[in-house]
């Protein structure tokens, strides 16, 4: 009961605190924002979903939900700062806006289409800071926490100069991520750490408004825990607390990632610290971490329902759990694309990811075999096998992704171009499976 109350409280403290940033955001006036929302604007009409970084190399960045979370920014009524970011309304402007309606279960359409008929909430947003769009739709499902920060930035910059900010900060997240864990659990860990970041496009999320706070957190968060790691008294509770934070700045992109790489640096704190612990032993907290922040995320976001249901008399939750269930199954023609999509997606994108990786292992198993003597790698079956029993932790959390796009089919498989991202936890966790029966020496003493 002591922990119950511990993990409510928290919670109740977290809520509390998410209102009050976005009541904060709020009250900045919009007219402020609607300068670099326009140039943002022009931006998206000329990209519209891809992004260039070489001539024979892209990204697709997903401008139609960036054009959305920037429209949601320029929406937000100062002068009703709570309606406005629990509605969290796309075009509208008081004087402008004539109808205002509740977001559909199912994909949120854009009132405006492309002449082939195509809906483009970049064109949507362009119409809207021109004045030709006059009905508002709310998009109350989200917490939509990102506006906390995205709001302020525009008022200075552009979604060009935005994006570089955000490049700056994922590099300058790395630098420490990658040391700290060469510190605690030696250079190839943190190679394959860092080579796993790479496999999914790390710096790359930078060009995503919507993917980039979640990898963020993602970051901040296990820095945070590789330098509390031999402190932390709750490692639950520290989940718990990262899920809701996850939710609150997401949109339903790759949640996961913030549970799996914790998790996985934990489980080498603990293999390295405790080498007598069973498999029983860690399967129970593979179990119990996953139930934590299951229940983070899941229970911040269910709370944001209910609260703007009880303060405003809407149907969100009810919409909410409609929209949960569609993004489970959706169409039979999305249905049937199956999982499977996004593996194959992620694998046939990291062709040469996989070479390079391949190359890598040869060189230092060659290196370590012939420069430091037999008994730093030894291929003997019968070390092998115990090797083995005592990677099945990592491999058992490497299975996460596979599980979310199964369950999670329709969703999975419409956002292809992010959601593979997912698989981020599936080479960690594959890798140091292979770490553990191939290089079990390989980081002592940290070299």
């Amino acid at each position: 009961m002591k922990k119950i109350f511990k993990f409510g409280l928290v919670f109740l403290v977290l809520i509390l605190v998410y209102n009050l940033l976005l009541f904060l955001s709020s009250l900045i006036p919009s007219q402020y924002l609607e300068t670099k929302a326009r140039e943002s604007s022009e931006t998206f009409l000329k990209q519209r979903n891809t992004f260039y970084v070489l001539d024979f190399y892209y990204v697709i960045n997903d401008n139609y939900t960036d054009s959305l979370m920037i429209n949601e920014s320029v929406s937000i009524d100062s002068a009703n700062p709570v309606y406005s970011y629990m509605a969290a309304r796309k075009n509208y402007k008081t004087g402008l806006t004539i109808e205002q309606i509740a977001a559909p279960t199912g994909e949120l359409k854009s009132i405006t289409s492309r002449p082939d008929g195509v809906y483009d909430t970049t064109l949507e947003l362009s119409e809207f800071l021109a004045g030709k769009v006059t009905t508002s739709i709310e998009y109350a499902r989200y917490w939509h926490g990102y506006l906390v920060a995205l709001r302020p930035l525009l008022v200075f910059f552009n979604v060009t100069q935005i994006r570089i900010i955000l490049l700056i900060v994922l590099i300058a997240l790395l630098i420490p991520f990658t040391l700290l864990i060469k510190k605690r659990f030696g250079l190839l860990t943190a190679f394959i750490f860092a080579f796993s970041l790479f496999t999914i496009d790390y710096l790359f999320v930078s060009f995503s408004l919507q993917g980039a706070p979640l990898f963020i957190v993602m970051m901040i968060s296990s820095i945070i825990l590789l330098l509390r790691l031999d402190k932390i008294k709750n490692f639950y509770l520290y989940l718990f607390v990262v899920a809701s934070i996850s939710n609150f700045v997401d949109y339903l992109t790759v949640p996961l990632v913030t549970l799996g790489v914790p998790l996985l640096i934990y489980l080498l704190h603990l293999q390295k610290t405790d080498s007598e612990k069973t498999n029983k032993e860690f399967l129970k907290v593979i179990f119990l971490s996953c139930i934590s922040w299951g229940f983070g995320y899941g229970l911040t976001w269910i709370s944001k329902w209910i609260i703007y249901d009880i303060i405003f008399h809407k149907h969100c939750l009810t919409t909410a759990l409609n929209q949960i269930l569609y993004r489970s199954t959706g169409t039979p023609q999305i249905y049937s694309k199956k999982f499977s999509a996004v593996i194959i997606q992620f694998l046939l994108s990291n062709i040469m990811y996989v070479g390079i990786f391949c190359i890598q292992i040869i060189a230092y198993t060659v290196f370590r075999f012939v420069l430091k003597g037999t008994r730093s790698i030894s291929l003997n079956t019968n070390q092998i096998s115990p090797r083995a029993k005592k990677g099945i932790p990592y491999l058992l959390v490497s299975l996460l992704p596979l599980l979310w796009y199964f369950v999670v089919q329709n969703h999975s498989s419409i956002h292809i171009y992010f959601t593979y991202r997912h698989m981020l936890i599936f080479v960690l966790g594959i890798l140091l499976f292979l770490k553990t029966v191939f290089c079990p020496s390989s980081d002592a003493n940290n070299k």
